[in-house]
């Protein structure tokens, strides 16, 4: 058994009764002799979903959900494919509404292309550049049964005393109607200002091929 004969759930006494608590809220012990009770859960750190774009031959973005409810934010992307072959996916910053388009995000990042029977070891970077790049000498195929998907941490959005930095995950296959290798990528960069982001937007090949289709999400990680 598991235990409840011999020590009462005292259900009647901590209120359940015509309060079944609120959304999110879980039941609770109080201690030996008491009731238990809903309570809001213990602890912080849990996703908000705040926004979703999917994507319709468009520069996809958001902005207005950076508030101080949260520190970081994560992005979920998934089966995104450029308008065009053969282009890099990357990110601009906001400030005031308005994407930062000046050559000033840094970035590097590592990770493997698996080729038919062989591996092959890729790490790049890059500096002072139009957008926050995803990738350096590689490109996405445009076809539909090869898209994109992966995440982006952008960290401290809201600081006003420090540079914003931000890191992604990356699946794609490389460019053309039969790609020749899949790439799995991570890494991570910064943009050197210390102004308040509004958001951040997404497109490929520095912002001159659109996003064909796709799914963007937004979450905020709830401070503790």
């Amino acid at each position: 058994m598991s235990g409840i004969v011999g020590s009462r759930l005292n259900i009647r006494g901590s209120g359940l009764v015509g309060s079944l608590g609120t959304d999110g809220q879980v039941f609770t012990s109080s201690g030996a002799g008491s009731g238990a009770v809903f309570e809001d859960a213990a602890g912080g750190g849990s996703l908000t979903f705040l926004a979703a774009v999917t994507a319709d031959d468009q520069t996809v973005t958001f902005d207005g959900h950076f508030t101080s409810d949260y520190t970081n934010y994560i992005i979920y992307y998934t089966n995104v494919i450029p308008a065009a072959d053969n282009k890099t996916l990357g990110m601009r910053v906001r400030i005031g509404a308005s994407d930062q388009t000046g050559s000033n995000y840094w970035g590097s990042g590592d990770g493997n292309r698996r080729h038919s029977g062989a591996n092959t070891d890729t790490s790049a970077g890059g500096s002072d550049e139009a957008q926050a790049t995803f990738t350096w000498n590689e490109s996405q195929s445009s076809t539909v049964t090869y898209p994109s998907s992966g995440q982006i941490i952008i960290y401290g959005p809201l600081s006003t005393s420090s540079y914003k930095f931000y890191e992604w995950t990356y699946q794609a296959h490389s460019s053309g109607s039969s790609p020749t290798y899949f790439m799995s990528l991570k890494g991570g960069g910064f943009y050197p200002s210390t102004s308040a982001l509004t958001g951040v937007s997404f497109a490929f090949d520095t912002f001159g091929t659109n996003v064909s289709v796709g799914t963007f999400e937004l979450y905020g990680l709830k401070n503790s």
